[in-house]
């Protein structure tokens, strides 16, 4: 019996051994293949990584689809990477347009009518001198426009600097005398206003008609605060000349054709005598 059980013994021995060899290759084998599978889905990452990059650079972001990619583990990932870099580049876009000489124009007119802002007439001024080197052809040319409103900031801004030297003032006045035929009534009355205040008497000759009564629409395109064409025309009549005529256009105009030719631009008092 001793040798029998001995045998028993030596028989299951044996067994749990190779039993415990199998279990141990099987699980080397399972760590290996394991191992195996994850540096497979590494590569298949750092593919699709390398593709997507390639796509955000050449800004091909609707190709990148889960569908498109080797690693469906990565395919959220990916689809995040695409939204961010289409909001950098919207953001980036944004920045763009926002530093266009159009718009750093505006924003600088804007600035001369704004009482909160920060700069003064001559910061104002410099800026715009500032914006190109050729600012008095870039400005003539947005006047050229069909956007009235790049029309006016272009006029306005051009106004502004002719005040930097007597040298950019004739040079301008001859421009702003164009927006006199601009289509655009309230550029005309703006710009007749911003001619006697260069000097130019014929601003008042122009202003003239505009008493009559037909003229009472508002002027909402660039006048701030909105304002009407008669009244308009019959403030700066008389801001400038010092007259109260008020709305009575045939005392306006009897002055002005008695006294053209006389009207001379007093420095000291900032009118017309």
């Amino acid at each position: 019996m001793p040798s029998i059980n001995k045998k028993i013994f030596i028989i299951t021995s044996v067994i749990v051994i190779v039993i415990i060899i199998i279990v141990a290759d099987i699980f080397l084998y399972l760590n290996y293949r394991g191992q195996q599978e994850q540096k497979q889905e590494e590569a298949k990452i750092q593919n699709d990584i390398a593709y997507v990059q390639e796509q955000i650079a050449q800004e091909n972001y609707e190709e990148i689809q889960p569908e498109t990619l080797i690693s469906q583990d990565f395919a959220a990932e990916a689809v995040e990477m695409a939204k961010e870099a289409i909001r950098i580049e919207e953001l980036r876009i944004e920045q763009e347009q926002e530093n266009t000489f159009e718009n750093q124009v505006i924003s600088l007119v804007n600035e001369l009518t704004d009482y909160t802002s920060q700069l003064s007439s001559e910061e104002i001024r410099q800026r715009l001198i500032n914006l190109s080197p050729e600012i008095i052809s870039d400005l003539e040319n947005l006047t050229r426009l069909q956007d009235q409103t790049l029309r006016y900031n272009g006029y306005s801004a051009l106004s502004i600097i002719a005040d930097e030297s007597e040298e950019n003032r004739k040079e301008i006045v001859p421009i702003l005398r164009k927006a006199l035929s601009d289509p655009n009534l309230d550029i005309k009355l703006q710009m007749a206003s911003a001619l006697l205040y260069h000097k130019e008497k014929e601003g008042l000759g122009f202003l003239i008609p505009f008493l009559d009564n037909q003229y009472k629409e508002v002027m909402t395109t660039v006048s701030e605060p909105p304002d009407t064409v008669q009244n308009f025309a019959m403030l700066t009549l008389s801001d400038y000349t010092g007259l109260k005529y008020g709305y009575d256009m045939e005392k306006w105009q009897q002055w002005w054709d008695n006294k053209n030719e006389k009207i001379k631009y007093d420095e000291d008092l900032g009118d017309y005598k």
